[in-house]
């Protein structure tokens, strides 16, 4: 009974046929030399499934044959004219003449396998290679963590993972002359990437792998290879993580290295804070300080205000005290006793002059009083009549007294106006100089003025 079951998984879990031909093209480096060596070789493909890579060498000019159980596998192999055949693999590789194929290989066939039919496997690849001729065995890589614990088991014709080094230890064992652990398929944006994420750790290791071992050969043979077996091929879980260690330790230097930048910062704030603070106790106590001098300046004000206050209610009751003295003094003035008496007090005041001067001089000044008074009284007659000034002066030019008249005139007037005629003349009698007679504040002026003449002239 045909079951197509299979072909349908491969069909939707290893990807098209277009992708699995571009990923196989990883191997021509290592099989293209054998067609120098072995041109059209046989080549055998155990577990050929849908036979992409009989396509391939097919294309490279090798004869390919695969073996596969899978009715409904091969029938893809039919289509394409592929030369395949419905059998056990390892009884088929079993059969096979001693050095008759350049290529063996087992395209994920040897995780179907127990340990022992894999032992076989490479046992009788070894018998049956020529001279240089190529062991591949392709597997999912369980150093990729998501395909060891998830995707591997998706197949459930799986038995268990094949670490690499088992499976690479196994051509040296049977005495392959080397071989070599080929990485795949992991994405290329992590081929350089220095900082993968923990995602990336886990799923970024190549997803599978191959062990390429090759027959003992002359030097000449395998010297053909020795560029293919050099490089180191894929990502290993280790060099993920130790990329992401390093990512990690860098990122955990940087984060010190901020912390500690941040410290500085801070520390480099609390100083400025610090400094500010007591810039800020500083202006407080100055404010204090300006407060308390205002507050005293407002009590002086104040005090002075008072005095000041007080001064005037003083000024104030001293001009009440002095007006009330006016009045009183004018009211002794106008009353009637104040002049009843003003001959008594006259006539007292003359006696105390006269016991304080003498006769002789009290005479003298009375007599001079006298004149000064009939002076007066004779220029108020002459200035109060204009044709008394005419008609004395007629008389005094016909006459010929006209000068004399006149010098008369100016001394009774200057006896008459006394003090208003020597302010006339801008001259200012001293205080001290008022208790002098008439004349003698006349002789002064005149010598006040003679000075300011003589500082005039030079």
């Amino acid at each position: 009974m045909r079951d197509d079951f299979y072909r349908a998984f491969e069909d939707k879990y290893r990807g098209s046929r277009e992708l699995i031909l571009g990923r196989l093209e990883a191997y021509s480096r290592f099989v293209d030399p054998l067609l120098s060596v072995y041109p059209g070789g046989e080549t055998l493909d155990l577990g050929c499934g849908r036979g992409e890579w009989l396509e391939l060498v097919t294309r490279k000019g090798f004869h390919a044959l695969g073996v596969d159980l899978d009715e409904g596998m091969l029938e893809a192999c039919n289509e394409l004219g592929l030369a395949a055949r419905q059998a056990d693999a390892i009884d088929f590789l079993r059969e096979l003449p001693d050095e008759s194929q350049v290529i063996v290989s087992a395209f994920h066939f040897v995780e179907h396998i127990s340990f022992d039919q894999l032992r076989s496997v490479v046992e009788h690849a070894f018998r049956v290679l020529k001279p240089g001729g190529l062991l591949i065995m392709e597997t999912p890589n369980p150093e990729n963590v998501v395909v060891a614990t998830r995707y591997f088991f998706l197949d459930p014709t799986h038995t268990k993972p094949i670490p690499p080094e088992l499976l690479a230890f196994l051509p040296e064992f049977y005495g392959f002359a080397r071989s070599k652990v080929v990485r795949l398929q992991e994405a290329a944006s992590l081929s350089g990437k220095e900082s993968p994420t923990l995602h990336e750790v886990f799923e970024g290791a190549s997803p599978d792998y191959a062990v390429v071992a090759q027959k003992p050969a002359p030097l000449e043979v395998l010297r053909l290879f020795d560029e293919a077996f050099r490089p180191e091929y894929g990502l290993t879980l280790n060099a993920l993580a130790d990329r992401y260690d390093a990512a990690i330790a860098a990122a955990n230097r940087e984060s010190v290295s901020t912390a500690q930048e941040a410290l500085k910062a801070a520390s480099r704030v609390g100083t400025v804070a610090e400094r500010a603070d007591t810039r800020s106790r500083q202006a407080a106590a100055n404010a204090r300080s300006a407060a308390m001098a205002a507050l005293r300046a407002e009590a002086t004000a104040r005090a002075a205000a008072e005095e000041a206050r007080q001064a005037v209610e003083r000024v104030q009751h001293a001009e009440a005290d002095a007006s009330q003295a006016r009045q009183a003094l004018a009211a002794v003035y106008a009353s009637r006793s104040w002049r009843l008496t003003a001959p008594l007090r006259w006539a007292s005041f003359q006696f105390q002059l006269l016991a304080q001067h003498g006769p002789r001089a009290r005479t003298v000044a009375l007599l001079r009083k006298l004149r000064t008074s009939t002076a007066r009284t004779a220029v108020r007659w002459v200035d109060a009549s204009p044709s008394l000034r005419r008609w004395g002066g007629a008389i005094a030019r016909k006459t010929g007294t006209l000068g004399l008249l006149m010098r008369l005139y100016q001394h009774g007037r200057a006896r008459a106006h006394g003090e208003s005629g020597l302010q006339a003349r801008g001259v200012e009698v001293p205080s001290e100089m008022q208790p002098l007679t008439p004349r003698a504040r006349q002789i002064y002026a005149d010598l006040e003025t003679a000075v300011r003449l003589l500082r005039k002239g030079g």
